[in-house]
């Protein structure tokens, strides 16, 4: 072991990792308390669970820790803006997800994200540009559609277009999942007050 201790004493950390991993060794640091809460993977997951008991001031915290640390990061930015909806500060959400959206612009749950933030706000005409604006710089129009049915249930945030295209579409479009299909449109449905 003393061999082992003077030999792994020779390289930092990040070097050994560097070597080990493209070999397919399985590793990682050990973080010490103080580090622990610099990582960014960990900053996220205690960043997650104190919004599911409710502590959205304190993740927030932690989570612009983590954009500090990962600027580029569409997902922190996205859990930011999750978080600021969360607390009602809507401008602040409104710009994050325009940050986020700006890294990946096409990405469905960042533009659902915005459109949120724009709902939260109460400007359904804004939400509505951020769908136009994205169908109008290529992204498609059923794959919004069907998103957009299929999760949060805000098809009915859409135009009329995009409401009316749901209705068309057929299980394909939610993985062929003919439950998740059905019950989209049966909500899509009922939020137009057709059923």
């Amino acid at each position: 072991i003393r061999e082992a201790e003077d030999l792994l004493a020779t390289r930092t950390t990040a070097e050994w990792i560097a070597d080990f991993r493209p070999g397919g060794v399985p590793c990682g640091p050990f973080n010490f308390p103080p580090q622990v809460f610099r990582d960014p993977q960990v900053l996220a997951l205690v960043a997650n669970q104190e919004i599911q008991v409710g502590r959205v001031e304190s993740a927030l915290a932690k989570l612009q820790r983590l954009r500090e640390l990962d600027p580029r990061s569409p997902s922190t930015l996205r859990d930011v803006q999750a978080a600021l909806v969360y607390l009602r500060r809507y401008p602040e959400a409104i710009s994050t997800g325009e940050a986020a959206l700006s890294l990946q612009p096409a990405n469905l749950r960042l533009i659902q994200w915005q459109v949120v933030s724009y709902v939260a706000s109460g400007d359904l005409a804004g939400a509505r540009n951020v769908v136009r604006s994205a169908i109008a710089a290529g992204v498609s129009a059923p794959e919004i559609a069907a998103y957009f049915g299929g999760y949060f249930e805000m098809a009915w945030t859409l135009d009329e277009p995009e409401q009316l295209l749901l209705f068309r579409l057929t299980p394909g479009a939610f993985d062929d999942d003919r439950a998740w299909w059905g019950q989209s449109l049966s909500i899509g449905y009922w939020t137009r007050g057709d059923l």
